[in-house]
């Protein structure tokens, strides 16, 4: 019985997908270390360790920033909203 890529693939693609750039962290990291190659194998994990923290340490920072500037987004809305005229409203069995 023959079926169709449709009927068993989740996501098929009807274009050519090897002419597609791929990357991964492995890649990357190998473009990284192109020049220390030749360099001892301590200093050679020295500077992988220091890469790491640097790139983490980077990310920390902008998805701080990230995190502070929808918090002050989010601040400025509800203020924005609550700054119109407020009015005593009667509660449906006539009390306050």
């Amino acid at each position: 019985m023959r079926i169709g890529l449709e009927k068993w693939v989740h996501a098929c693609s009807p274009t050519r997908r090897y002419q597609l750039m791929t990357s991964n962290i492995v890649e990357c990291v190998n473009s990284c270390l192109k020049h220390t190659r030749q360099m001892l194998i301590t200093v050679l994990t020295k500077f992988i360790k220091d890469m790491f923290q640097r790139l983490f340490h980077d990310c920390k920072c902008k998805r701080e920033a990230i995190e502070f500037c929808v918090d002050h987004y989010k601040t400025n809305v509800l203020v924005e909203g609550y700054k119109g005229p407020f009015a005593c409203v009667e509660h449906v069995d006539g009390v306050l």
